[in-house]
This record gives structure tokens, sequence and C-alpha cells, in this order.
């Protein structure tokens, strides 16, 4: 990986990939994709789902210098990973037929954190909080892991 939006998108496309998160209704975006709001929006209006999925880089911390081939100079980070998973209890509720699954956001943190948990990246807690405006509910699970920033574009 080379750099933090590589590092979203990679973990967006791996939960994406998990049989067992899709069918719980979630979807993961890369936070930094830059048509992330229309993705989004696009996919609730369908209701494909239930439970949206941000990934963010959401801090670092320099850890030191680290060689490249070619005599390249990378930084060498710790990376702050959360997952803000959102619901709207009202589009959950209104779920039904035989295939409805009724996974809330905690439900789908619960199942990112025992995904996530292993030797590259590590499961650190859990946040919940609710918004009344919107009529949301979000369960950010927060994870950390290192990662050697490359250049980009030889600069």
């Amino acid at each position: 990986m080379s750099t933090l939006a590589l590092i979203q998108q990679e973990i967006a496309d791996r939960i994406n990939a998990d049989e067992r998160i899709t069918r719980m209704g979630a979807r993961a975006f890369a936070f930094d994709a830059a048509d992330i709001w229309a993705e989004e929006q696009k996919w609730l209006a369908a209701a494909d789902g239930m439970v949206e999925i941000s990934v963010l880089t959401s801090a670092g911390r320099y850890l030191g210098d680290a060689a490249l081939e070619g005599g390249a100079r990378g930084i060498r980070m710790e990376v702050q990973v959360s997952m803000v998973c959102i619901e709207n209890p009202a589009l959950r509720q209104g779920a039904h037929g035989p295939d409805a699954v009724l996974c809330s956001a905690l439900d789908v943190a619960e199942a990112l954190a025992l995904k996530f948990n292993d030797d590259k990246i590590r499961f650190k807690r859990f946040t919940q909080d609710a918004d009344p405006k919107s009529g949301t509910i979000s369960v950010t699970a927060e994870y950390s892991t290192t990662t050697v920033l490359d250049p980009i574009d030889g600069q």
C-alpha cells in the first residue's frame, strides 16, 4: 500500500467481498473516494442494504523513515483506521420479505471487529452515537495498523 486512500479502498473492497457482511445488508465505501456521497446515496435510495460503512484513515503517527527500492525514502506510520457503520432504524424496520436481514450498525461493527483483528490490523475500540436530526445511529469500530507511505509520482 502506498497511500492512505489505497488503504481505505483495500479495506472497503475486503468488506464488500465478505458474503457474511453483505448478507447483513452492509456495504463499505472508501471515505476518500471522489464519489463517496453520490455512491452512498444511490445505494441507500435503491434500498440495497441497511448499514453503510465509511472507511476512514482517521489519524496517523510517524514511526520513522523507511528505505525503499531505488534509494527512495518513505514514511513508516501507525495508522488509525475507523469503520463507521451507519444505520437508519426507520429504513431497517421497513425491511421485510423472506430475505430481509435486520442487522443493526452494532451487529455489523461486531462482525468487522472479528474480521479485521489479525496480525496486520488490530481492533482497538467501539464508539456509538445517534443523530436525532437525521434519525441515524452510528457505531465506529477503530483499528490500528502500520504501513509505509511511498513517494507519489516520484515526489
